[in-house]
């Protein structure tokens, strides 16, 4: 999935960090208004769910995104293990 980050300055950190924790890439970054950013990143939507809440949460419901599907990708395979696992239980 792509996603377009909305959020003020001060949450940046928050917010590419919880991406990158999220098998999330950040692509790009851009700064508007000089007290908000726009961040640009790619993300499995398995891992991006419960964005919406961790965003409120990361920039006190001042933040807001957008979604859009991109290509399907190969699982890791320490992640398919588990869900061939989960499948066959």
């Amino acid at each position: 999935m792509v996603l377009k980050v909305t959020a003020p300055v001060w949450s940046v950190g928050d917010i590419t960090g919880h991406l990158s924790a999220d098998r999330g890439t950040i692509t790009g970054s851009e700064f508007r208004n000089g007290d908000e950013v726009c961040i640009e990143a790619e993300a499995p939507l398995a891992n991006m769910m419960e964005f919406s809440n961790a965003l409120k949460s990361m920039t006190s419901g001042e933040g807001e995104f957008a979604m859009t599907f991109r290509r399907y990708e190969q699982v890791p395979a320490t992640i398919q293990k588990i869900l061939i696992a989960q499948a066959n239980a």
